[in-house]
């Protein structure tokens, strides 16, 4: 087992006063999953949809807020590089915030085109080596320590180094456009720095019972993307699929859950809080998530999630919140942090949401380079560390063009 950037071992936990992560399949020990009651009660699974979602809101995230007043996009291309820079501009009554995305779009098309909208750490200025994309000095990231960023804000060092993540001439080949924006700069990853810019001041948020998470506000970030899809001629609407690694695979899946609109959703990583069930105790639990990132969820996060076999939903209900659209969770085999195992049976448990029969066992499954297909619900385990990889993106891409 390889260390994940983002991990901490028992050294570290213990100075946190959290629980050292298990990392023993063996001490797992067994998991009783509160079951999916799948076309069950008043309503059938639209209703159990928008009950999952209630407590999932309560418990782990805090409600996703509503849609801005007003939202308006600015196009202007960026000198020499073959994408677009997207200005959108958000209103909540006398409150506005502009916040950068950019657009690839394949050559050569011929109508509106599929597109993955994605949210990344290092936005569009990551994936291109150009000066042409500005840095947003508001931004505050994290998970990208080895870049020698200072205290997570954005600098020109960062400038292609996450190209690999986001493939664009592979992407753009498959005939699928990409419209990508930097989670930092919608709602900074600091427990400080997310009082003071981004959605929160936007939509006037307080410190509330109910507030939103970070999480939270991430996915309403994931929704404006689909705003501005909506916005864009070149593009089909519907058939916008979201995509995120790691905490920004919680988020995308979190949006999907949330939001009617997305036709398909990657989920890169996600681990707990993400697909990965909270009942299993390997790799990150929702304390060790809870304890290190206290912005990230509900305020009372803390609390659940030093119990979580009392919660009345697992992760494979957050999953069936998406169905009957289509889901592609992506796990790699030495990313035990955010244990692959956990993730498969998240996604394996939420199958009869879309009345798919079982599928295969995980000790089946659990081999590097393994894939599970069943239409509107994909897998794959790729050898390796917690990434996002090429790799990962040949075997998404077809899926993605599904109808």
């Amino acid at each position: 087992m390889s260390f994940p950037p983002g991990g901490i071992g028992a050294e570290e936990a213990w100075a946190l006063g959290l629980p050292p992560p298990n990392v023993d399949e063996a001490a797992v020990g067994p998991v009783v999953l509160p079951p999916l009651d799948v076309g069950r009660g008043p309503g059938g699974l639209r209703a159990a949809q928008g009950r999952w979602r209630d407590l999932f809101a309560d418990a782990l995230y805090g409600p996703v807020p509503p849609p801005p007043d007003r939202l308006s996009i600015t196009r202007a291309p960026v000198e020499g590089e073959g994408f677009e820079r997207i200005a959108i501009t958000l209103a909540c009554g006398p409150r506005t915030f502009t916040v950068d995305a950019g657009l690839w779009l394949p050559p050569g098309r011929t109508g509106p085109v599929p597109v993955v909208a994605g949210l990344s750490f290092l936005g569009p200025a990551g994936i291109v080596p150009g000066d042409g994309f500005p840095l947003d000095p508001a931004a505050v990231v994290g998970g990208v320590a080895t870049h020698g960023l200072v205290a997570g804000r954005l600098a020109e060092q960062i400038r292609g180094v996450h190209a690999y993540r986001w493939p664009v001439d592979l992407i753009l080949r498959s005939g699928v456009g990409l419209l990508l924006t930097g989670y930092g700069s919608w709602c900074p990853d600091h427990p400080d720095a997310w009082f003071i810019h981004g959605v929160r001041p936007l939509m006037g948020l307080t410190d509330g019972p109910r507030r939103p998470g970070a999480i939270s506000l991430w996915a309403w970030a994931a929704s404006r993307l689909v705003d501005v899809a909506e916005r864009l001629p070149e593009v089909d609407a519907a058939r916008v699929t979201l995509a995120g690694h790691s905490r920004l695979a919680k988020a995308v899946l979190w949006a999907t859950a949330s939001d009617p609109r997305p036709a398909a959703v990657l989920v890169n990583n996600g681990g707990a809080g993400g697909p990965s069930l909270s009942r299993r105790n390997l790799g990150e639990t929702l304390v060790h998530m809870a304890g290190r990132f206290p912005h990230w969820g509900a305020r009372d996060l803390r609390t659940t999630a030093a119990r979580p076999e009392d919660l009345p939903v697992d992760q494979h209900h957050l999953v069936a919140c998406a169905a009957p659209r289509r889901v592609y969770v992506a796990s790699a085999s030495e990313n035990w942090w955010a244990d692959p195992r956990g993730e498969y049976e998240g996604l394996r448990a939420a199958a009869p949401a879309w009345g798919i029969g079982d599928l295969p066992p995980a000790r089946v499954v659990m081999v590097p380079g393994a894939a599970v297909d069943a239409g509107a619900l994909a897998w794959h385990l790729r050898p390796g560390v917690h990434e996002m990889m090429p790799w990962d993106w040949r075997r998404w891409l077809p899926f993605v063009l599904r109808a």
